[in-house]
């Protein structure tokens, strides 16, 4: 049960469910999981190791905040990282998984063209990277990228208005052909504009 509900709190976390700052109520994120408040504890505290929310002494746990600086230094580790994974991911060729990401990358299209909501459309995007990381076959490098991807998800929040969906479609496409190709140059370059792009989005709102 603690493992649940830490998943499922780490997922909301990397689409932008909660905001920078934003107080966390130990009853009602119990009641909206359907468990008691104990493992909701036990898993605000492993995301406070983690950095992602702060325990405050009488106040509980909040969400932690993120400067531009600290910000842009966790996009430089995803570029690197994710492009290396997306590279390697193209080496293997893999068709099914260059199936799975067009329909993800439709469903993507869908969901903006239906205006649904900024979290169906970032958990989606989140699926479509996170299969093509998946396919690389290295998973040490996937659990360090997806702590990345947690310390930055809560700023995802500040960006609804910002989301560029056509543009992150496009450049979805352009990763995708790299991969059925078995262009990893290709792969990464489409992949590092997509990053960027999406950070160039996020950064000018926050602090220094």
């Amino acid at each position: 049960m603690q493992d649940a509900v830490y998943d499922q709190l780490r997922d909301a976390l990397m689409i932008g469910a909660f905001r920078p700052g934003e107080a966390l109520s130990t009853r009602a994120l119990a009641e909206s999981l359907g468990t008691s408040t104990m493992p909701v504890k036990d898993a605000l505290r492993r995301l406070a190791a983690e950095g992602v929310v702060l325990a405050q002494p009488q106040s509980g746990f909040v969400i932690a905040t993120l400067g531009a600086t600290r910000f842009l230094d966790i996009i430089e580790a995803r570029v690197r990282l994710e492009t290396l994974v997306a590279a390697r991911a193209a080496a293997r060729r893999d068709d099914a998984l260059v199936e799975r990401l067009r329909d993800l990358n439709d469903d993507y299209r869908a969901a903006s063209a239906a205006d649904l909501a900024r979290g169906t459309l970032l958990k989606t995007n989140f699926d479509f990277h996170f299969a093509i990381y998946g396919a690389s076959g290295m998973l040490d490098v996937c659990e360090i990228i997806l702590a990345a991807w947690l310390r930055i998800g809560p700023l995802f929040s500040l960006i609804e208005a910002e989301l560029d969906q056509q543009e992150d479609f496009a450049r979805h496409a352009r990763i995708i052909d790299g991969l059925a190709t078995g262009n990893g140059d290709q792969a990464a370059a489409a992949l590092e504009a997509d990053i960027r792009g999406s950070a160039a989005r996020i950064a000018p709102l926050l602090p220094a």
